[in-house]
């Protein structure tokens, strides 16, 4: 069986060996929690598994890892006698008591690679990438859910400069949702209850950007199974089913879209060329759909589209590609979304030396921690501004909400991205004075 090509198909091997090491300490507050950090790698190139998903069996409360497979989860003590699932596309679910982690620091856990034999794909009953997503769109109404609910948040938007991490912004957060609306208009809304802000290092020339545009409100509000029932073309000749591959003990079809297409890019007079690929994994029982990535690249040369250069300067802004995901999940009968991780690579061209005199890598992932189905009353304070950046949004520090007492389950920084936000001073000082 051929493995789908991705932008992270390097983290997936034949067989997952995963070394599973993680502390945990107990913090006296008017309930106590566990603090589980951990680091998932491939134990035979000790590479990291991006996007492992871990989370307390049955319940709602969940993370992923990191770019270096490590990760934190908040879990009330009460769980002690409860497990975790850690699962990633194309292996098998493993299931493992949080006691026996606690008794057990180091502790191996594997997860092997789940393939499909000639009588699984024999059995299946349809195989025509078209007629499969007909049947995806047919049935998200009765895959997803369709009333209010409420849902607590982590945000993270990371920019790099120059291959060094230069500007970090996290934000938690409660969402209103209202359902999947295929047919009516219905926003979700946001409530911020915590904002915090590293200094930033990022080139002055981009500072109106940071301060007067929020991009957790633009990507959330592009719903891309609302999006995909109202753009995509069932009968295209385009769609290709590529593999069938595992998610714990689902099949998935993955079928892949790849076309060339036409763009603008701020201008009416700058057009531009790209290839753009998508990629679904669709259940192929219930036809839910349990992600979507999508990349676009430049057809010829560097850039996918060149800006003219900004006022007074010799800079244009340069597009290198894009790379989305989304993963859903199913909680309580239903799928909900799990994650979103938006990679932006883009440089600034000198035009006269026609070179680049900086790179630029802008990161953002959205995480939902919690799924509050019961839920439906929106919070009266705490407001999110959908015109504003979050830089202009943040709020006082508070170092124990972020650590201990908040219900966001954060997503640690890499050693890395610390020595490039650290550079001058501790994040903790940054917070303090940006708050």
């Amino acid at each position: 069986m051929n493995k789908n090509s991705n932008w992270f198909s390097g983290f997936l091997k034949a067989v997952l060996l995963i070394s599973f090491s993680y502390s945990t300490i107990l913090a006296q507050t008017s309930e106590d929690k566990i603090v589980l950090k951990g680091k998932i790698v491939d134990s035979e190139t000790r590479q990291p598994l991006l996007f492992a998903s871990v989370s307390v069996k049955g319940m709602s409360t969940s993370t992923v890892t990191n770019l270096d497979g490590n990760f934190s989860l908040y879990v009330s003590s009460e769980w002690v006698n409860d497990s975790l699932s850690i699962s990633h596309i194309g292996y098998a679910n493993h299931m493992i008591s949080i006691a026996e982690l606690v008794a057990n620091p180091g502790l191996e856990i594997k997860l092997l690679e789940t393939t499909t034999t000639l009588d699984e794909v024999q059995v299946l009953a349809e195989r025509n990438p078209n007629r499969i997503m007909k049947k995806v769109l047919e049935n998200l109404e009765k895959n997803y859910a369709t009333e209010p609910f409420m849902m607590d948040g982590f945000y993270r938007d990371l920019r790099d400069q120059n291959g060094q991490s230069s500007y970090l912004v996290d934000a938690a957060l409660e969402i209103y949702d209202p359902g999947l609306q295929l047919k009516k208009k219905a926003r979700r809304k946001y409530y911020l209850r915590g904002v915090r802000a590293s200094d930033s290092y990022i080139l002055e020339l981009l500072a109106p950007a940071n301060n007067n545009f929020n991009f957790l409100a633009r990507w959330m509000e592009q719903n891309k199974l609302i999006l995909l029932y109202h753009t995509l073309d069932t009968d295209s000749e385009s769609l290709k089913l590529q593999d069938l591959i595992y998610k714990d003990d689902r099949l998935l079809y993955v079928i892949s879209d790849k076309k060339q297409l036409e763009g603008q890019l701020n201008s009416p007079d700058n057009w531009y060329k790209f290839e753009s690929v998508k990629t679904y994994y669709v259940d192929t029982e219930t036809y839910s759909m349990h992600k979507i990535e999508i990349s676009e690249k430049p057809l010829e040369g560097k850039y996918v589209a060149q800006e003219p250069p900004f006022d007074g300067t010799l800079l244009r802004y340069s597009k290198k590609g894009l790379n989305e995901i989304y993963e859903y999940e199913r909680f309580d009968g239903k799928m909900f979304l799990r994650y979103y991780h938006v990679n932006y690579p883009f440089d600034l061209f000198n035009s006269e030396t026609e070179t680049a005199d900086y790179e630029f890598l802008e990161r953002r992932t959205f995480i939902v921690t919690n799924i509050k189905i019961a839920d439906k009353k929106k919070p009266t304070d705490a407001r999110m501004k959908r015109t504003r950046g979050l830089l202009l949004q943040t709020t006082e520090y508070d170092p124990t909400f972020w650590k201990i007492e908040n219900t966001s389950r954060l997503v640690p920084l890499t050693k890395r991205q610390l020595q490039g936000l650290e550079r001058e001073r501790s994040l903790e000082e940054q917070f303090a004075d940006k708050n």
